[in-house]
């Protein structure tokens, strides 16, 4: 669900921590009816309706796929607007001032929304929540119950109290500690993007990923950045970068294509950074892309995004057309924008005829001052 005009409401939910127990709704379809023991069976635990609110950029709108389709898979209604809803998730932008005075300007409006419906549960995340600033989230975001980094997503049922009919309820705002990992960046304390590749797997394999459209796909490839412009909070709050598997990549997209998609686009906060972290492989050998501006980066026999152009593109339908017709990628960096991948882009049809490549400032004075570590003539020459 995109912003709304207005926010609105109804019903309640825990907020928790501690190990799951499976969730029962209802009789087991396998144990017979014996109206001799029914009285003493547990009621049915009611879920909650939800509804999530997304802000900025596309990375957000894939991980609020994954979490509407957690929430769907624990037995979660979707409502059609907030007002109906009993849990509210806010998914939050920190690159675009504005869209984070959006949801400080709406605490007034959520509060009055849990006056009238005392069990709504309104939770925050995205790259609004950064692990130094967490003592302070309840003073700017009041409203809140429940604070998540983008690294701690996954964990969002089990947080809520959803994966256990007789799970701990009650427990305050704040009470939870954190179990996501973390890691340093510089001398920082930020989350670790390093099990998400493993969380998006299950989701895929639980059929745990609520698509906006029939027709357009997200498909994560790296998340995280490791990047030092001096602007920029994406590093400590999404941390440094991960790249998932290409196989698992490669899977997706085929389900994608089985599927009936017609566009998917790769998404990165430096999407063509992918693969620098993976393991090499004999069968990448041939891929030794180099870097001429930026930090170096020992890339022989990993796989980069303009294999990943390649393989997806070669996914053909019987007469020999790609299966998927449009393929993009989101956002890329001057840095590795490689002469690999620019023919990549010229040689695969599906590729879309669009490169999105933030340039920052025309100066190279302001850009050395950015951190961009390149200059205009690089930009221009690429």
């Amino acid at each position: 669900m995109t912003e709304p005009d207005s926010l609105r409401h109804g019903r309640s939910l825990p907020v928790l921590d501690g190990p799951p127990v499976p969730l029962v709704l209802g009789r087991p379809a396998s144990q017979p009816a014996d109206e001799r023991v029914d009285e003493y069976r547990p009621d049915a635990p009611a879920l909650p309706r939800f509804a999530i609110w997304t802000l900025g950029c596309q990375m957000n709108r894939s991980d609020s796929e994954e979490m509407a389709g957690r929430l769907r898979g624990a037995g979660c209604d979707e409502a059609a607007q907030l007002e109906s809803a009993d849990l509210i998730v806010i998914n939050t932008c920190a690159i675009r001032e504005g869209a984070e005075q959006k949801v400080i300007g709406r605490q007034g409006q959520l509060a009055r929304l849990k006056a009238a419906n005392p069990g709504l549960r309104i939770v925050l995340t995205g790259c609004s929540v950064r692990e130094p600033d967490r003592a302070g989230l309840h003073k700017r975001y009041p409203a809140v119950d429940l604070f998540l980094r983008p690294d701690e997503e996954p964990e969002l049922i089990d947080r809520l109290g959803l994966a256990s009919a007789q799970g701990a309820i009650g427990l305050g705002p704040g009470s939870a500690p954190s179990t996501g990992q973390t890691t340093l960046v510089g001398r920082t304390i930020v989350g670790a993007a390093d099990h998400l590749a493993d969380s998006r797997a299950a989701a895929l394999a639980g059929g745990q990923i609520r698509r906006e459209s029939a027709t357009s796909a997200w498909l994560p490839i790296v998340y995280g950045c490791d990047k030092t412009c001096t602007y920029c909070i994406v590093p400590f709050s999404r941390g440094p970068e991960r790249s998932r598997p290409f196989d698992e990549i490669i899977d997706e997209a085929r389900g994608l294509a089985a599927a009936g998609y017609r566009e998917v686009t790769l998404l990165g906060q430096n999407v063509n950074s992918y693969g620098h972290d993976l393991p090499a492989e004999a069968r990448f050998e041939g891929i030794a892309p180099e870097r001429s501006v930026g930090r170096r980066q020992d890339r022989r026999g990993r796989p980069d995004l303009a294999e990943l152009l390649q393989t997806i593109d070669a996914i053909r339908t019987a007469d020999g057309q790609p299966a998927i017709p449009r393929l993009r990628f989101v956002t890329s960096h001057p840095w590795d924008l490689s002469d690999r991948l620019i023919a990549a882009m010229a040689d695969c049809p599906s590729v879309c005829e669009h490169l999105h490549l933030p340039v920052q400032s025309g100066d190279d004075t302001i850009l050395h001052r950015m951190g961009r570590q390149y200059t205009i003539e690089h930009y221009l020459e690429r």
